[in-house]
């Protein structure tokens, strides 16, 4: 036990401040305090397919995707998507939603 509470107090904790492009020691505390929405965030849009981010480059995220260089559009659908409905007839993907919720009584 001894070995692990020597190697936990001698860990420098960084945060990569990616507009200032620096990195800060900070203290244990606000080192998670700062990354967990950031990586909460990440893996989020991971999910969606929405980060092309390497793992080598994982570190540069400050979880502004919108602005990042590995922002893909994984699973988003655009407004101009059209669908078929039952006769052929192309709709909005938000039309035909629109549609199906008041078809369900969901007024």
């Amino acid at each position: 036990m001894k070995t692990n509470e020597n190697q936990k107090s001698t860990r420098e904790y960084k945060v990569y401040i990616h507009r200032l492009k620096t990195w800060v020691e900070v203290t244990e505390e606000q080192y998670y305090a700062y990354y967990r929405d950031i990586w909460a965030t990440r893996k989020r849009v991971q999910a969606h397919g929405q980060c092309m981010c390497p793992k080598s480059k994982t570190w540069m995220c400050d979880g502004d995707c919108l602005a990042c260089e590995f922002r893909a559009a994984g699973d988003s659908l655009s407004l101009d998507y059209t669908v078929e409905d039952g006769e052929g007839n192309q709709k909005s993907w938000a039309d035909a939603r629109l549609e199906r919720h008041h078809l369900d009584g969901n007024d």
